[in-house]
């Protein structure tokens, strides 16, 4: 079983998110995926097909709508990217020395 650590706090584990992800609301899926791809859009290490593949299977398991999600996958990614391309436009090459996003940019 995979183990992924979080800062100060205990390693959490596959099963530790299906279950987060399956008894919660169906919201709160949306609400992970929708953030999941901005951060990813906007530069976080984290491939955006991770969370279109977690979408994906929660409209499989029929725990979030296939009609809702499409959308809102679509309009993350580009904001992500819009996010990011706007960072560009306005800071030029200083975008990775902008404070917060240092650690965050790959």
């Amino acid at each position: 079983m995979t183990s992924v650590s979080i800062i100060a706090a205990a390693p959490v584990t596959v099963a530790t998110l299906e279950s987060l992800l399956l008894e919660s609301s169906h919201v709160t899926g949306y609400i992970l995926i929708a953030l999941l791809l901005l951060s990813s859009g906007v530069g976080a290490p984290v491939p955006e097909d991770i969370p279109l593949l977690i979408g994906g299977w929660l409209c499989a398991l029929e725990q979030a709508s296939l009609a809702v999600m499409l959308p809102l996958a679509w309009i993350f990614v580009l904001a992500g990217d819009c996010v990011l391309y706007l960072l560009g436009r306005w800071y030029g090459h200083h975008v990775p020395r902008l404070p917060g996003l240092r650690r965050v940019l790959t």
